[in-house]
């Protein structure tokens, strides 16, 4: 799981799947008494809650979407004021989400899948579906999420997913989610793929070259501020003060 302290609102989100839940939905109130307020449902992997979607086509069993403990899972989230995460999970389990809430959800680290073909990514209907109900898509700086060979995986092409999300779904629905993995790739944790992936931007440090790509192609501050925070901030605010 990975952590995230939002001084605004004085909370902690965590994704990156439910495992330290177990099978348990007792525990989920103890982690949101704790101050956790994300929840995300898979890691590209099965879990007791959902499957999740490989980055390559792997051998496997037979797929399935959320499991019964994963149906009541999202509902008492959404009854706590948790902000459900659907990046790593499978698109069966994206369409149970969608069918069985009904607050806002997001997807904190996933690209689209029509520039850069690849299962972690969304698809144009998911992309909607996320913006119709009022969640934001925040774009990833992996290489493999980026696009389909390494020779275009480069901010520029990052900032391309922007534009599309932003086309498809308006300015309201995207936001940063980097998901920054080169440290991992060094320590040989790698993901399930042919590709060695690399961070198209390194590091916090960089976020200035996207958001002067972004400058350059004609977005203003205020769209800047949205993309760069204030679309977050809204979709924070509308489920768990909601």
């Amino acid at each position: 799981m990975s952590a995230i302290k939002n001084k605004k609102l004085g909370i902690i989100l965590s994704f990156e799947g439910v495992e330290p839940l177990y099978n348990g939905l007792n525990l989920l109130k103890i982690f949101y008494k704790l101050g956790v307020r994300g929840l995300g449902l898979s890691w590209s992997r099965r879990n007791y809650a959902a499957d999740g979607c490989h980055y390559t086509d792997v051998p496997e069993g037979h797929k399935g979407g959320l499991t019964d403990f994963g149906f009541n899972l999202i509902k008492e989230a959404e009854k706590l004021g948790m902000l459900i995460d659907v990046s790593h999970l499978n698109d069966e389990g994206f369409d149970d989400v969608l069918k069985f809430t009904k607050n806002p959800f997001i997807a904190s680290h996933s690209n689209s899948r029509a520039l850069s073909n690849i299962k972690r990514n969304l698809t144009d209907f998911q992309i909607k579906a996320i913006a119709n109900r009022g969640g934001i898509i925040c774009v990833n700086a992996s290489s493999i999420m980026v696009a389909d060979n390494d020779e275009d995986s480069n901010a520029e092409y990052l900032a391309k997913h922007i534009d599309y999300i932003v086309n498809l779904a308006g300015i309201d629905h995207v936001g940063f989610g980097f998901d920054f993995c080169d440290r991992f790739e060094e320590s040989g944790q790698i993901y399930s793929n042919s590709r060695i992936s690399f961070d198209v931007i390194k590091g916090h440090g960089e976020v200035n070259k996207v958001l002067k790509i972004l400058s350059n192609r004609g977005y203003n501050s205020k769209d800047i501020e949205k993309i760069g925070c204030e679309n977050y901030l809204r979709v924070l605010d509308n489920v768990i003060n909601k």
